[in-house]
């Protein structure tokens, strides 16, 4: 590999030589094989955040007009009202950030789902010994749980796509590790 500069020299370099030549190598990193496959799982996960986000609207509307109150001064319409408007802000801001591309996206991801198991969590606890369990048994089994489900592996999937392109970047050409093996990538291994 002649003409391939040694750490010594790189060393040298301004750090926008480094960035310049960061970015050419970049420019030459293959991207995920299954490209058209990549962009459709895209949509359709952004799809399903703002058709949730959207859905919770009325939802929403509905619980703050019928929801009973309780002897504590109507806490209880106000923490499920709280809870659905928060999980409503939490699926409108993922179909964004995954619009946008952002690498805050699995994050937001992550505590959607959070957010849609501990609903269901819930739903299923507090109506428990009442008519409305197997309504709320249904609604978890059939939506909420397999929901929470797919943005976990959504989100997981973008950070081993992240973790694919670092490694391109930093010269392995295995591919990474499962997330909860692969080192984050702004800490060495060694440490």
């Amino acid at each position: 590999m002649s003409g391939v500069p040694t750490p010594e020299e790189i060393a040298r370099w301004s750090p926008e030589d480094r960035a310049s030549v960061a970015r050419s190598l970049d420019s030459h990193i293959p991207r995920p094989s299954r490209q058209q496959r990549t962009r459709w799982q895209r949509r359709a996960l952004i799809t399903l955040t703002v058709v949730s986000a959207v859905v919770l609207l009325p939802w929403i509307g509905l619980l703050s007009v019928t929801l009973r109150e309780t002897s504590s001064g109507g806490a209880w319409r106000i923490a499920w009202v709280g809870f659905d408007t928060a999980l409503f802000v939490s699926f409108a801001v993922s179909g964004y950030f995954v619009w946008k591309r952002r690498q805050i996206a699995p994050v937001i991801m992550a505590v959607t789902a959070t957010l849609v198991f501990t609903d269901a969590w819930f739903d299923l606890t507090l109506s428990w010994n009442t008519p409305e369990f197997a309504v709320a048994m249904l609604s978890a089994l059939i939506i909420e749980i397999p929901l929470a489900l797919l943005l976990v592996f959504a989100a997981t999937r973008m950070l081993r796509m992240n973790a694919s392109m670092i490694r391109a970047l930093r010269g392995h050409t295995k591919r990474p590790a499962r997330a909860t093996r692969e080192f984050l990538p702004m800490v060495p291994a060694e440490e």
